[in-house]
């Protein structure tokens, strides 16, 4: 499936936030309330959680239903938009690690997605799916600046992902090239949700 860069990019603005993915991954099995979502994702602080989950609330991603207890409680659950992205989870769990061990698969999954999660490492997947792309091409497309930039795709070659070319180019490594389906998946989101 071949989608514009640029919409591909504006929906995956939509998860930036560290811990997105890990919100909409626990909430695929069902609404959950908040101290549920603090269990399944210990890492998180609350403020932090409250406020991703706000985000992705405005986002249309997830819905808040407030529950009328003593104290007063809140339910989140994915909306038809975030079910959406089950298809990007699945790709992302296979990219993961195909192992038949739950706690092995469960911590590559959360390694995988706590290393998309780090700020502009989405949007550089997603701009190296057309192909092998110059630094200043990806500077451009993704507005990362050049100190950052840099930084993230020294991670991305030292975790084998990406290999700089002859050319000064870089490009997904065999490993990396494994992303296309979960680019595959995102795009169809983001075809999907516009």
């Amino acid at each position: 499936m071949q989608v514009e860069p640029g919409v591909l990019l504006a929906a995956v603005g939509r998860l930036r936030g560290r811990w997105s993915l890990h919100i909409v991954h626990a909430l695929l099995d069902g609404p959950a309330g908040f101290n549920d979502l603090r269990r399944a994702i210990p890492a998180v602080g609350p403020s932090t959680l409250a406020r991703r989950l706000g985000e992705l609330e405005a986002a249309g991603i997830v819905s808040r239903t407030v529950i009328d207890t003593n104290p007063p409680g809140s339910r989140y659950a994915l909306t038809p938009t975030g079910a959406g992205l089950r298809p990007v989870l699945a790709e992302m769990a296979t990219w993961a690690g195909d192992t038949a061990d739950p706690d092995i698969r469960h911590h590559q999954l959360d390694d995988l997605l706590t290393l998309m999660q780090e700020r502009w490492m989405l949007e550089l997947h997603c701009a190296l799916l057309a192909g092998p792309r110059r630094f200043t091409d990806l500077a451009r497309d993704t507005g990362v600046n050049q100190v950052t930039l840099t930084a993230r795709l020294a991670d991305l070659e030292r975790r084998g992902l990406i290999r700089r070319l002859d050319d000064a180019s870089y490009a997904f490594t065999a490993t990396g090239e494994g992303f296309h389906q979960v680019g595959e998946a995102l795009a169809a989101w983001a075809t999907a949700t516009g």
